[in-house]
């Protein structure tokens, strides 16, 4: 893989040598660390920089997956979250990091995740109910009601379907949960 040098001017790559130099050292292999800090820049994703292929990614995210279908959130929220740092464009990794860190309670860990995600995807209503959730546990009540509102407007607009329904149930029932509590206070 050729990477263009013009990607980072003479004086970045000067100052991106020294920092990599001071991190790693003697390292010889300086040289591969600024190739891949030149693909980074040139906007290819972590993965790409390292020559990963994308069936690499693939067995990332298959056993997050194993991990996640057998309750072993801890260590799929790690799969997951890996999976993203190499590539940030996945969403299937985004999704399932905010998913795993949602079970074990790191619900602002998890808004990052689903808030990544909804950068690619924002009409995904399903993911955008767990933001909500995540918001709601967060203490973030009114933004959580402000975005249930959003999700229930849209759902009107979409065609009837056994999704629909499921996150319009919880979608209400998240909504009269938090409409109680701000009632209360």
């Amino acid at each position: 893989m050729t990477i263009p040098i013009s990607i980072l001017s003479d004086q970045e790559e000067k100052i991106a040598r020294e920092v990599l130099g001071q991190i790693f050292q003697a390292d010889e292999r300086l040289d591969e660390y600024i190739a891949i800090a030149k693909s980074i820049a040139a906007g290819k994703t972590f993965s790409q920089g390292l020559g990963l292929k994308e069936k690499d990614i693939e067995v990332i995210l298959g056993l997050a997956a194993n991990r996640y279908t057998a309750t072993r959130y801890e260590d799929a929220a790690r799969l997951y979250s890996f999976a993203s740092l190499l590539n940030h464009f996945d969403t299937r990794a985004l999704q399932g990091a905010g998913m795993a860190l949602k079970k074990l309670g790191f619900f602002d860990a998890a808004l990052q995740y689903f808030a990544a995600y909804l950068l690619q995807h924002p009409e995904n209503l399903e993911v955008n109910l767990m933001l909500a959730e995540c918001m709601a546990m967060s203490d973030r009540k009114k933004e959580a009601l402000d975005l249930i509102n959003q999700i229930t407007e849209q759902q009107n607009l979409e065609p009837d379907s056994t999704s629909k329904r499921s996150i319009t149930e919880r979608a209400n029932a998240l909504k009269v949960i938090l409409t109680k509590k701000s009632d209360s206070e």
